[in-house]
């Protein structure tokens, strides 16, 4: 047996001002991450310095800053970089600044994210002082500026409207035409236009589901001691606690159908199929309900919050914190879900939905998360399709109407992610138009 030799951990001192920035892409790599440009901006405080990491690309930024609501929520681990020494057999650690890693959210050019209520202002109002701005650039400004508010006003698509799949289609098809114009290849147009999607975390280039959406990243390591796994253990394996959920609809329909998964005999498995199917019950939860979420400290806060829609504070927190814009009242924090956040909620809920049933559904499976999205069966697939799954319609018959005469069923369809082996995940994803042909 080779003899592990002892490693000595150094942290050489440093001013806490001047600690490295660490940051993560929730959406992917960007395969042309090189190319970005970086900046980083910082605002000093009475009490600390805020910072702002923003990557540039032509027609999209990434951003991430010190101020969100993921960086100064409550962490319960401090992040460093570590160098190993090979020479000295030393490991030098550097502490990141405010021990936590900073999430570059995508924004594309053209598109509105703040958080609305933030002002405290009424729309009317908003739109008099855009109304009154554009008539002093107009009066004073010089043409390039009356040029850049055109242009600004032109491609402005709000908040609400952007999760449709119209307007985000708009969207993307614009990007692809303006690279079209700069003389970017069809292939160069479609990579960048597919890592513009409104997805989970995924990795354009894998071939297989759990390499396209890798489970750790859709369920971080710090939603686990959140996640209500021991419950559906034990109703997995106890009739009684089924019948007594069921009884309380503290879990949804779909997951008490699928308790099933989590008697298989590699515990394992089993955990991490406990956690796919807990997420997925708050989540569900979260996607039927209403799109504005208030948290009344006088009314029992955010534990209140959690205990009406059936899970833990801190899962509810992480949720908020990824699908929901927050704002200020005087009666305490209001969180609303844009639509383009329920749409990036629902393919979560798709995506994990797969992952669990290893990589697709059948007729069953999908009719009964169809009936618990209340969805028609034509539009779920087309969501499922939009996060890279085929779709192949067939006919569904329920275990109860087997022997019908007549041997008709309803209209359904069996889904399977990555179909094809030797297509990418980017090359699954509907096509997006580049233009209009030439004639």
């Amino acid at each position: 047996m080779v003899k592990r030799k002892a490693v000595q951990i150094e942290v050489p001192p440093c001013e806490p001002s001047s600690l490295p920035l660490a940051c993560y892409f929730p959406t992917g790599r960007p395969s042309d991450i090189d190319s970005i440009d970086i900046s980083l901006y910082n605002s000093h405080g009475a009490r600390n310095v805020q910072n702002i990491l923003v990557g540039r690309r032509d027609n999209m930024d990434y951003v991430g800053s010190t101020s969100s609501q993921e960086y100064t929520s409550l962490q319960s681990c401090s992040y460093a970089i570590g160098v190993f020494d090979k020479v000295e057999g030393k490991v030098r650690l550097l502490p990141l600044q405010g021990g936590k890693v900073l999430r570059m959210e995508a924004r594309l050019h053209g598109l509105e994210y703040g958080p609305s209520g933030t002002t405290g202002q009424e729309a009317s109002t908003r739109e008099e002082q855009l109304a009154m701005n554009k008539r002093l650039v107009d009066s004073f400004g010089s043409t390039r500026r009356r040029r850049q508010l055109n242009a600004r006003e032109e491609g402005v698509v709000r908040a609400d409207k952007l999760g449709s799949v119209v307007a985000l289609t708009q969207v993307l098809q614009s990007q692809a035409n303006k690279a079209k114009e700069q003389g970017h290849t069809k292939d160069e147009v479609l990579l960048k236009a597919a890592q513009e999607r409104n997805l989970p975390p995924h990795h354009p280039e894998a071939t297989t589901p759990s390499e396209a959406y890798r489970l750790e990243e859709l369920i971080p390591v710090a939603w686990h001691p959140n996640l209500e796994t021991e419950q559906l253990v034990r109703a997995a394996h106890q009739p009684d606690t089924v019948h007594k959920l069921r009884a309380k609809q503290t879990v949804p329909e779909y997951i008490l159908g699928r308790l099933h998964l989590l008697r298989d005999g590699d515990k394992a498995k089993a955990l991490q199929n406990a956690r796919c199917l807990a997420t997925l019950s708050a989540m569900l939860a979260l996607v039927k309900g209403r799109p504005d979420i208030k948290v009344n400290s006088d009314r029992g806060g955010l534990d209140a919050v959690a205990q009406r829609f059936h899970m833990k504070p801190g899962l509810l927190q992480e949720l908020l914190d990824l699908f929901y814009n927050r704002s200020n009242t005087p009666e305490g924090d209001k969180y609303e879900m844009a639509t383009a956040k329920k749409e990036l909620m629902l393919a979560y809920i798709l995506v994990i939905s797969q992952l669990v049933e290893g990589g697709g559904l059948a007729a069953p499976q999908f009719e009964a998360l169809k009936e618990e999205l209340k969805m028609k069966p034509a539009d779920l697939a087309k969501r499922f399709r939009e996060v890279g799954s085929t779709c192949v319609a067939t006919s569904y018959k329920p275990a109860d109407v087997e022997g019908d005469s007549t041997g008709k069923g309803t209209p359904s369809y069996n889904v399977i992610m990555l179909k094809d082996p030797t297509k990418t995940l980017v090359e699954a994803f509907p096509s997006i138009k580049v233009g209009p042909k030439r004639k």
